[in-house]
């Protein structure tokens, strides 16, 4: 990343998927082995060179219809691995969740790498270099709503598509067709995290649908 150069500390956020499609697309957790080879390469870049090694912290979460932290802001050295590495193990069981929901996921992470920036540049520092690994069986989807209960539990429209009340396929896929344009589109969040600097890594297991950043 460009702003490698300019800053010497790091913000990292482990974005993992915890939708129910994973136990057919990931059924031996290889995702949690990706997410587990980045954290050692993370605690390397940390700890391996000295003084000029850059301040780095990682931070946890899942996604599936939302957002979910699993592990705030934390720098990654030989003291606190085994607890970073315990808590993206406990990933290998969070297969679950309902939709996969890339828009949702990334506002959220947007607005957390935001929040921690503002945390940690009052001190008149450089703001810091900003990374999302994104770990996902690649597929944007969202469920019907077929139940009150479902509605009530899962919510029954999507923040980019108010007006579209998830109970039928066609209006799934007239919501799936507004998320990718607020993703997609001139202007929308993938540009947006371009002009926050953010920069996308994602690991997928079939077919990706988001854009490269």
């Amino acid at each position: 990343d460009s702003s490698m150069s300019t800053s010497t500390s790091m913000l990292v956020l482990v974005l993992i998927d915890e939708s129910a499609s994973l136990k057919g697309t990931d059924p031996d957790d290889v995702r949690v082995d990706a997410a587990l080879s980045a954290l050692d390469s993370l605690v390397v870049l940390a700890t391996s060179g000295g003084e000029a090694a850059p301040e780095v912290q990682v931070a946890l979460a899942a996604f599936s219809n939302e957002y979910r932290e699993a592990q705030g802001r934390t720098p990654p050295d030989e003291a606190t691995a085994p607890e970073l590495r315990g808590s993206l193990e406990r990933f290998g069981d969070l297969d679950q969740g309902i939709d996969t929901d890339f828009v949702n996921a990334l506002s959220a992470a947007q607005t957390a790498l935001a929040d921690q920036v503002a945390a940690t540049s009052t001190d008149g520092r450089s703001q810091p270099c900003r990374a999302v690994l994104m770990f996902t069986d690649g597929g944007y989807d969202i469920a019907v709503r077929e139940t009150a209960e479902d509605q009530e539990r899962l919510g029954l429209t999507k923040p980019y598509a108010p007006d579209i009340e998830l109970t039928t396929t066609e209006q799934v896929e007239a919501a799936e067709a507004a998320g990718r344009a607020a993703l997609c589109d001139e202007g929308g969040l993938a540009d947006r995290l371009r002009g926050d600097e953010v920069t996308l890594l994602t690991v997928s297991y079939t077919h990706l649908t988001l854009p490269t950043i």
